[in-house]
């Protein structure tokens, strides 16, 4: 169980990732300024802003903004499928689970239920 949700992860993370980097290579040329494009390893770094000019800073700013829309809009397709597939999972109840020849287990209130009379004392 544990490899198959770290494969799902590492299959989500390179298809995301593909997307938001396609989709900011894209956008970035319609909103920085011609010949300012930055890499994109370099927009990563936590003090990269601070050298940008205001114009190029805006135009990265608005370039992410478009990239994560389209990225968020993408998710919103697995996601939705995985909410269909959950809602039309068939209610199966907890004693149909039970292997087969395996008794099913009493609680004491069940016991006290029974169909005979109960011994008072």
């Amino acid at each position: 169980m544990f490899a198959a949700r770290m494969a799902g992860t590492a299959a989500g993370m390179a298809v995301f990732g593909g997307v938001l980097s396609a989709r900011f290579a894209a956008e970035a040329g319609r909103y920085v300024p011609a010949g300012s494009v930055p890499a994109f390893d370099d927009l990563t770094r936590p003090e990269f802003p601070d050298g940008l000019s205001a114009p190029v800073r805006a135009g990265v700013a608005g370039a992410f903004a478009h990239a994560y829309t389209v990225l968020f809009a993408t998710a919103l397709v697995p996601a939705l499928a995985g909410l269909a597939a959950a809602l039309l999972l068939r209610d199966v109840p907890p004693a149909a689970r039970r292997p087969p020849g395996a008794e099913a287990p009493t609680s004491p209130r069940a016991a006290s239920a029974g169909p005979g009379p109960r011994a008072e004392g």
